[in-house]
C-alpha cells in the first residue's frame, strides 16, 4: 500500500469517526426529546382524566354551575 492510499484511508477514517459522534449526539437529544414528550403526554392524560371526571360530577348532581 502507498503512503498516499493510507492517508486517505485514515482521512476517510477520520471523517466517518466525526461522523459517528455526531449522528451519537443527534440520537442522544432525539431521546431525551422523546423523554420529555412522553412526561409530557402522561401529564396532560391525568389532567384530562381529572377534568373528565369532574364534568361527570357536576353532571350527576344536576346543579347549575354559578355563572346561570
Amino acid at each position: 500500500m502507498s503512503e498516499e492510499r493510507i492517508i486517505r484511508l485514515e482521512t476517510k477514517l477520520a471523517y466517518q469517526d466525526d461522523l459517528v459522534q455526531q449522528l451519537n449526539e443527534v440520537i442522544i437529544d432525539q431521546q431525551q426529546r422523546i423523554h420529555d414528550l412522553e412526561n409530557k403526554t402522561e401529564l396532560l392524560s391525568k389532567k384530562l382524566e381529572d377534568l373528565l371526571e369532574l364534568a361527570a360530577e357536576e353532571r350527576n348532581t344536576g346543579e347549575r354551575p354559578p355563572h346561570y
